[in-house]
Parts: structure tokens; sequence; C-alpha cells
């Protein structure tokens, strides 16, 4: 019974993680342009999603969000210093996009 509700649980947070893993490629290529010289962070971001979340186990699922959970806080702190980009409607609305899926994913954690 309670091994149910765990495989329950972590099912709801699967579905919010595959939409924030969706997203990343979305984010990383429209800031590539204006973060040319912040290879690093953008490398850093891309490198966590080499494989198919498909094939990834529940562990390895758990680790890579929380890296990719470090990873996007510092690509949005680099975004922070860039107007331009700021300013680009498609990254307001991948941001905007990343935020409500942050949300599903803190309000499922409860």
């Amino acid at each position: 019974m309670l091994s149910n509700y765990v495989k329950e649980a972590f099912a709801t947070m699967d579905v919010y993680f595959k939409k924030r893993w969706d997203l990343i490629p979305n984010i990383v290529e429209t800031t590539k342009a204006y973060l040319e010289h912040e290879k690093t962070v953008l490398a850093d971001v891309t490198s966590v999603r080499t494989n198919n979340y498909s094939n990834l186990s529940t562990s390895e699922k758990l680790n890579i969000n929380k890296q990719i959970s470090q990873n996007l806080s510092k690509l949005i702190a680099v975004a922070e210093n860039y107007p331009d980009l700021k300013a680009n409607q498609s990254f307001l609305s991948l941001n905007e996009q990343l935020a409500a899926v942050e949300n599903d994913i803190a309000n499922a954690r409860k």
C-alpha cells in the first residue's frame, strides 16, 4: 500500500521533471547568442542532459534533476546580467514556463 503511494508520488514528480528536461534545449538555444562567452554555464546545463530521460533509473533521475536545478539557477543568474536577453520574448516565455514547472515541482514535493 505505502509503496503504491511512493510510486504515485514519484510518477507525479517525474512528469514535472520531464517537462523541465524538455525545456532545457530551448532555453540553451535561446541564450546561446547572448551568452557566447558564458559557454561553461551553457555546457554545464547541457551536459547533465546527455542521456535519454526515459532510459534513466529513478535514482539517476533524482540525481540529474538535482544537478539541473543547480545549473539552471546559474544560467538564470548569468542571464540577469544581459538586458537584451532579459527582454527577448522567447527567453521570457521559456523563463515563465520554467518558473511554472519549478513551482509544480515544489508543490509536488509537498
